[in-house]
Parts: C-alpha cells; structure tokens; sequence
C-alpha cells in the first residue's frame, strides 16, 4: 500500500484513517495510559503503557519492524498483513 493506506495498519493508526467529521470541531480527547520512562523504559513495545489494544505479548516481545514500502514500516504485534 501507498500513501496514508500505507500508514494505516495498526488498530491505533486505522483510528485516524478516515476522517470523523462529527468531531471535527471538538477538543482533543486525552489518552490514557502512562507514558514511560525514557531513561528505563519497560521491557516489550514501547507503547504498551498507553496502547488501548495492548496484550500480554506487548508488554513482553519487542515487535519486529516490518517495512511496508520504501521509508515507511510498522512495528506492532497487531499490524495488518
């Protein structure tokens, strides 16, 4: 895939694919989750603190960066195939 297709291959990135107009005018929503520490960061994916689809292999297992097309790759357990 190509483009903002490409970018949409994570349950947290397909978010934000198609525009929600409904919410065009409304403030951000905060995310929940703690951000961790950049100096001892927590062992697995770095965004398992904050990740809404987060599993138990997240807060383990480094996901492997897979390229999707030249400079651009996804690096989470729930990509997209």
């Amino acid at each position: 895939p190509e483009g903002r297709a490409a970018s949409c291959q994570t349950p947290a990135a397909r978010r934000g694919c198609a525009p929600d107009y409904a919410s065009i005018e409304s403030p951000p929503v905060p995310r929940s989750g703690d951000v961790p520490s950049p100096i001892n960061p927590p062992p697995g994916c770095a965004f398992h603190t904050r990740c809404p689809y987060a599993f138990d292999r997240c807060k383990v297992d480094t996901p492997k960066l897979v390229e999707l097309s030249p400079g651009h790759g996804v690096s989470c357990h729930l990509r997209v195939n």
